[in-house]
């Protein structure tokens, strides 16, 4: 085993026994069907004042978390969201004052549906299957994660249950388009590529490349499924959903 498998296994079982100590909503979910509507894109423009964002929830537990995997390992946690939209001045002092457009992605809750055998699970300690997320935006002038960043990696639920109100710091993507609220509003251009496999083999059971778009402030939900077969045949579909709130702020950086 290679050191940086060990650390990997480290951080796993951590991150695990942290989950358990934290406010995890945990349920069980229903049977999922062998059909798999085959999914492009994964927002939803939804009902929402922009003025609103999607919370945190992490109060410092994954920065924590984190600093001591680290050292071991180049397993990377989502980032804190740390600061959401303000109410929009009025609309001729818009452009002078809040220039520039911010979009948050935010993890709400994944499941694992078991679609047949007994579900892809864990084998033991050490031998959970994660989940991989990486979002990037060729049109944002500074982003979390930056381009060539290793993706996020997070712990999936086992068969028929989910993780609910997921109190990581759980922001999948924060990008800022300078200026982006001048004039015609900018784009966000963002593609998603997620992925389940194996900690302790590195074994991909798999994964979904996606593409999408924000145009200029709203509010979204995200939604997508990434259906994986295990090394004996069991297969998932975990679901992951969550929140994108883009907003236009007078700050730069983040």
């Amino acid at each position: 085993m290679t050191r940086w498998h060990a650390g990997v296994l480290v951080a796993a079982s951590i991150v695990l026994v942290a989950l358990s100590g934290r406010n995890v909503v945990v349920r069980a979910s229903s049977r999922g069907s062998l059909e798999v509507v085959r999914q492009t894109r994964f927002l939803t423009k939804a009902n929402r004042p922009v003025s609103e964002t999607a919370p945190s929830r992490s109060g410092g537990f994954v920065a924590q978390l984190c600093a001591g995997a680290a050292r071991l390992t180049r397993l990377r946690c989502p980032s804190d969201v740390r600061s959401g939209p303000v109410a929009p001045p009025p609309a001729d002092d818009l452009a002078a004052s809040l220039p520039n457009l911010r979009l948050n992605i935010v993890l709400g809750a994944m499941q694992n549906v078991v679609v047949s055998g007994t579900g892809v699970d864990s084998l033991g300690a050490f031998q959970e299957p994660w989940a991989t997320f990486k979002i990037v935006s060729t049109a944002a002038n500074q982003s979390i994660p930056q381009p060539a960043e290793d993706p996020y990696g997070l712990p999936v639920p086992a068969p028929g249950m989910s993780f609910d109100e997921i109190p990581h710091a759980n922001g999948l993507f924060q990008g800022i388009i300078e200026n982006g609220c001048l004039g015609t509003p900018a784009t966000f251009d963002l593609t998603l590529d997620s992925s389940v496999y194996r900690v302790s083999s590195g074994a991909v059971f798999g994964q979904v490349h996606l593409v999408d778009a924000v145009n200029g402030p709203g509010y979204y939900t995200f939604r997508y499924t990434v259906r994986a077969s295990d090394e004996a045949g069991n297969v998932s579909d975990f679901v992951f959903s969550g929140d994108a709130n883009a907003f236009c702020t007078a700050k730069s950086g983040f």
